[in-house]
């Protein structure tokens, strides 16, 4: 597994993988929605002082395109991330008919078309990257070692509400929906020259959001089999094996871990 990894989205899921990266000796950089959270979420990671420029945390903003791109300028400034984990998402509740367009729009443009502003420079930069290092891949194979084929793996962070929405997560819903495209894409494109991909979908999440909507609905986890929510370790564990060298036969699909909650009537 490369040494560089990027973490999307600096949520309670983001953290905990982004600690599993970093106890593995890895450079991790991190994004947060926010630049009053770049030292709250460098204190919450804590490394001690001889090891802290394996941490980098970027202030990036879906919804302005100015901090989308200042964040990518930052983000590759130290080298291409060679697995990136998409936990990111903007918020926006409301039922189809009640949500103004404008704010639909906004939304969308932040959700979709900002994330394939991201996804089209890291892959491209992953390719870029990818010609010197099959250059010297030919040379490792004249000597009979082979080298790794995969120049990148990007896994996405969705929800069941993709296929499931709860009323008022249309927006959400769809916004999922069409990343996950996303993503199935890239992977069907560039999985000949390196780069493979997948969604997780995860159901509810004891954390953010979903432990709100718990707190609010908790007969919602009657209809789990399961009988409760998963935990955020649990769901950054998955993701961190998914980003795992031994994950990345796994490509452009999506898996779903949601306790059997979408396996019900």
């Amino acid at each position: 597994m490369p040494d560089h990894a990027l973490i999307l989205g600096g949520c309670t899921i983001g953290q905990h993988l982004a600690r599993l990266l970093l106890n593995e000796g890895r450079h991790v950089t991190i994004t947060v929605s926010s630049k009053r959270r770049v030292a709250e979420l460098r204190a919450a990671l804590a490394l001690p002082e001889e090891q802290g420029c394996r941490l980098r945390v970027i202030p990036l903003q879906l919804e302005i395109q100015e901090s989308v791109d200042s964040a990518m300028t930052q983000i590759l400034a130290n080298g291409t991330p060679n697995r990136v984990a998409d936990c990111m998402h903007p918020h926006l509740e409301g039922l189809i008919a009640a949500v103004e367009p404008d704010d639909a729009a906004a939304y969308f443009a932040a959700a979709v078309s900002a994330r394939h502003r991201i996804m089209h420079g890291l892959t491209r930069a992953m390719l870029t990257g990818a010609k010197g290092r099959r250059s010297a891949g030919r040379q490792d194979n004249a000597a009979g070692n082979l080298g790794r084929r995969v120049t990148g793996r990007l896994v996405y962070l969705s929800s069941t509400a993709a296929a499931m929405p709860n009323a008022g997560q249309g927006f959400y819903a769809a916004a999922k929906s069409a990343a996950e495209a996303l993503f199935r894409s890239i992977g069907v494109e560039l999985a000949p020259r390196g780069i493979t991909t997948t969604t997780l979908r995860a159901g509810y999440v004891d954390a953010g959001r979903g432990a709100r909507y718990l707190t609010e609905h908790p007969e919602a986890l009657r209809a789990v089999p399961l009988g409760r929510a998963l935990a955020p370790e649990e769901v950054a564990a998955t993701l961190h094996w998914l980003l795992s060298e031994a994950a990345t036969g796994i490509n452009a699909t999506v898996i779903t871990m949601d306790g059997g909650m979408t396996a019900c009537k």
